[in-house]
């Protein structure tokens, strides 16, 4: 029996066990609801241990071919494998997290295609009639995100963040690098960096020049920022990012979930009872997938169906609505 406090160290060492579990708690929650509806449900889970091999040995040992569907697994080499070895039998294998699968035929991407989603972002921009000026702002691994925003919009300045001598960035720039940029009136910043420090850097200094006046100006003549970024990651929400800088330039971007209300939500205040934490966004994630897999499938024939059936659907704070990709799979 491994000792407890060696699991604790693993759950909070090991990333990809601390995600399975975040995910498999709300599945698990999901198939406590759907049992309270009356659904009698089979499901089997499967340890793949991120491996590949693994995942071989768990399809040779148990039968697929009449699987209603497969809900992971999280990883992108072992959700290939599983769907490439089940796409013969046409059992559907639904991406919990992936982005920019191979879709084959059986697959279901459920998370929007990331160019979808700089889209979006990119469409919100152009369609303020009002935005007087864009800046970019990167560092250099977003060099080719920043050349593709340029030439959507042509007239923009791109900074990028300060380098040291051996050419590596310093996930820094200065006030001045951007102030020059700005212009009076709307000025859209886009941000892009997978880089906390940076974007606490860069947001703390659009916070202090916005909605600023040069001498002698009118009031009319104020520098307005508004935060956006083609990439929301794990970056924007670190510690060391002030949520009072990002509200103060009204942040921006392109989400694949919706706002709720933790404090009135069942969902959140049964979690909390259970567990004696509140779920976080892989929870949810793993009860909104879990919920609606299950009644996609006993509201159709199967989940390829489904599309049709029941183009759009919504949980606590997601949506699904699955369109036949033309290259092959769901998405």
């Amino acid at each position: 029996m491994i000792p407890l406090q060696t699991l604790k160290k693993s759950i909070k060492s090991d990333p990809y066990l601390n995600a399975s579990l975040d995910f498999q708690s709300g599945v698990l929650m999901a198939i406590d609801s759907l049992k309270a509806l009356g659904l009698s449900l089979k499901v089997d889970v499967y340890d793949t241990k991120y491996e590949v091999s693994e995942v071989s040995r768990i399809l040779a040992a148990n039968d697929f071919s009449d699987v209603d569907a497969v809900i992971g697994p999280l990883t992108p080499s072992t959700f290939a494998k599983v769907a490439s070895e089940l796409q013969v039998n046409n059992v559907p294998v639904v991406s919990p997290i992936g982005l920019d699968l191979q879709l084959r035929s059986n697959v279901f991407q459920s998370r929007p295609k990331t160019e979808l989603l700089k889209s979006r972002i990119v469409q919100f921009v152009k369609k303020d009639t009002l935005s007087n000026n864009v800046i970019i702002v990167a560092d250099s691994k977003h060099v080719s995100i920043a050349n593709e925003l340029k030439r959507t919009f042509n007239q923009a300045s791109i900074v990028y963040s300060r380098k040291n001598k051996k050419g590596q960035d310093e996930n820094y720039v200065l006030v001045n690098d951007i102030v020059g940029s700005l212009k009076a009136g709307n000025n859209y910043v886009f941000l892009e960096t997978t880089n906390a420090g940076f974007v606490s850097n860069v947001t703390s200094l659009l916070a202090s020049v916005n909605n600023t006046i040069e001498p002698g100006q009118k009031n009319n003549d104020k520098k307005k920022i508004t935060l956006v970024t083609t990439d929301m990651n794990d970056a924007f929400e670190g510690d060391q990012v002030s949520n009072e800088h990002l509200s103060k330039l009204n942040f921006h971007f392109a989400a694949t979930s919706k706002w709720f209300d933790e404090t009135e939500n069942s969902f959140v205040k049964k979690y909390e009872s259970m567990y004696n934490t509140t779920p976080n966004k892989r929870a949810v994630r793993g009860f909104d997938l879990t919920m609606d897999v299950v009644l996609r499938l006993v509201s159709s024939n199967s989940l390829y169906e489904s599309v049709n059936d029941a183009p759009l659907t919504e949980y606590i704070e997601s949506k699904f609505a699955y369109k036949k990709d033309i290259s092959g799979g769901v998405l």
